[in-house]
């Protein structure tokens, strides 16, 4: 029995990770890199160590968030010494996150309920899901995937050490504690999942019999505390310059935590509850692929009969043996809900969040996004319970098999539009490299008349990214560069730009000189703007172009309606 269910096991870690890497074969070859992506690459590419150790320290030093999750950048910085600028191995990277977190997932929740079905469903429910579509394709956000991983393999570990004895509890539990440190360090947002983990481990080592499982839970609970404290006082010490500092909330407190409650309700229960129908049908009326079509009714089909022939203990525990006291639906749906909330526990500490479903910022939905499948698996028991019970595993396996192929098809479609970013900015990047001076050094570049995004798609959104790229490709510091928009003013000086998001206008200047440098993206041609009669004559021949806000990208939705961002 033991060899048997071992076997099981394999066969559905293999299902699991073959079907979640399925979508992401279809895009990896021509997704790149995007907005923040560039500053780093810029910060290695011109570093003037060009060993392994020579990246690290670049991005130690230009970055401020690097201190604070070190981890992460040592990832960073050992994939471009590896693989330079080339794309395809960092998304395949990103693309094997997300099959390796689903089959971690299937195995702690299978240790938990002790039921196949389950663990199955919740896996593959979040291995498809939309909500942190950006985590994916974004080469920067590869984080919250790995923190998330991580975590889990600790969990897993903690959940095994509980189990053991002598050697093998002590060598579970450090494996556990090094997953923590690791997860810790490369991004915060597991935070409140290790706290209560920590405290999980306690109350059990406390109730244990065997001495040394005390011991393991106290050292675990120990090096959290001691994580946290390093942790806050980096977070203290970067301050604004890192996207976790402590306040700065607009409106304050209170109407940030309403704003941050108002934006998990309808990101998880709107748009991708009972607004997912109206998705699939904006998707298949505005964007509508073959491709995505065929992958996700493909997926979906896969998981269906997967399911229906391959899992035949779903009534094997009742939940009486398995000790809980409420049905398993009802465990599942209030797990789902607090891991909902626990998500987005964090971000209540600072103002430095946008919630979005589909856009760069939805990363911060894939501990909600777990949260939602766990929910999503326990109705769907509820809800087959109200079948004959001939029928209840196929119309258990029809429901999570609808739900994955819907989510397939959201995610792919929004990958299409990170492609066609990505193929309009090597479009830009190709005409820039043939119009601007073979030596371009200290030259300011400002590209014209071209919307900064594709749907959520990131092409250029401005200086930070722009600049990055053409410093990258050149190994030129001195290059400035940004994106013009419709506020743009010829100053008695300089050229003065101005962009605005969430209510909140940032202006840049860039002086007139022989090297600042117009590039009229629809008309191809390049212009000089050596002082303010030049400037003021391209600006009255040049009409601005009409581009949507960045970021607002939103299946048609106009959320700014409903959520109120200043």
């Amino acid at each position: 029995m033991v060899a048997l269910a071992s076997r099981e096991r394999v066969k559905d870690l293999v299902f699991i990770v073959l079907v979640s890497a399925l979508p992401a074969a279809f895009l990896v070859s021509g997704l790149g890199f995007y907005l923040d992506d560039y500053n780093a690459l810029m910060l290695m590419s011109t570093s003037n160590d060009q060993s392994l150790w020579g990246f690290y320290t670049s991005l130690l030093s230009g970055d401020p968030k690097s201190h604070l999750r070190p981890v992460e950048y040592a990832v960073l910085a050992a994939f471009y010494w590896l693989f330079e600028t080339n794309p395809l191995p960092y998304q395949v990277f990103l693309a094997a996150l997300v099959p390796v977190c689903a089959a971690m997932l299937y195995l702690v929740l299978l240790r938990l309920t002790q039921r196949r079905d389950v663990a199955l469903g919740v896996s593959i429910l979040f291995a498809m899901a939309p909500h942190y579509s950006s985590a994916r394709f974004w080469v920067v956000a590869f984080s919250p995937t790995a923190v998330l991983t991580l975590y889990l393999i600790s969990l897993y570990c903690v959940l095994r050490a509980l189990d053991g004895r002598g050697p093998r509890l002590a060598g579970w539990a450090a494996v556990a504690g090094v997953s923590m440190l690791a997860s810790l360090f490369v991004y915060e947002i597991a935070l409140p999942l290790f706290v209560l983990t920590a405290v999980f481990f306690w109350y059990r080592g406390r109730r244990s019999r065997e001495q040394g499982t005390a011991v393991a839970a106290a050292s675990y609970a120990l090096l959290l505390v001691l994580a946290i404290v390093v942790k806050l006082g980096l977070a203290l010490d970067v301050g604004d310059e890192t996207s976790y500092s402590i306040g700065g909330y607009q409106g304050g407190l209170l109407h940030h935590a309403a704003y941050v409650t108002s934006g998990a309700i309808k990101v998880n229960f709107g748009t991708y509850g009972v607004g997912l129908p109206y998705v699939l049908w904006w998707i298949l009326d505005h964007r509508f692929s073959v491709v995505v079509l065929g992958t996700s009714v493909f997926v979906g089909a896969l998981v269906f009969l997967y399911l229906t022939r391959g899992v035949r203990d779903r009534q094997s525990l009742s939940p009486a043996q398995a000790g809980i006291r409420w049905p398993l639906w009802r465990e599942l749906a209030a797990g789902g809900l607090f891991l909902i909330a626990a998500g987005y526990g964090l971000f209540v500490v600072t103002g430095q969040i946008y919630m979005t479903s589909v856009g760069i910022d939805n990363r911060v939905n894939i501990v909600p996004a777990l949260g939602m499948a766990i929910l999503v698996v326990g109705l769907l028991l509820r809800a087959t319970e109200l079948v004959d019970v001939r029928w209840r595993s196929t119309a258990f396996s029809l429901g999570v098999a609808g739900l994955a192929a819907a989510g397939v098809l959201v995610t792919n479609t929004i990958a299409g539009y990170w492609e066609s970013a990505y193929a309009r900015q090597q479009d830009v990047m190709e005409r820039l490299e043939r119009v601007l001076p073979q030596d371009p050094s200290n030259t300011i570049v400002l590209l014209d008349r071209i919307c900064p995004e594709i749907g959520p798609g990131i092409i250029f959104l401005g200086h930070y990214d722009l600049a990055g790229a053409l410093r990258t490709k050149y190994r030129d510091t001195t290059i400035a560069a940004d994106v013009m928009t419709a506020d743009v003013q010829a100053a008695n000086s300089a050229v003065v730009i101005g962009t605005t998001w969430v209510g909140v206008t940032e202006r840049r200047v860039y002086p007139y000189k022989r090297r600042l440098l117009v590039y009229d993206w629809r008309r191809d041609s390049l212009v000089r703007l050596p002082d303010q009669d030049a400037a003021r004559d391209y600006l009255r021949r040049t009409p601005r172009i009409a581009c949507p806000p960045p970021r607002s990208f939103a299946w048609g939705i106009r959320t700014s309606r409903w959520i109120p961002l200043g």
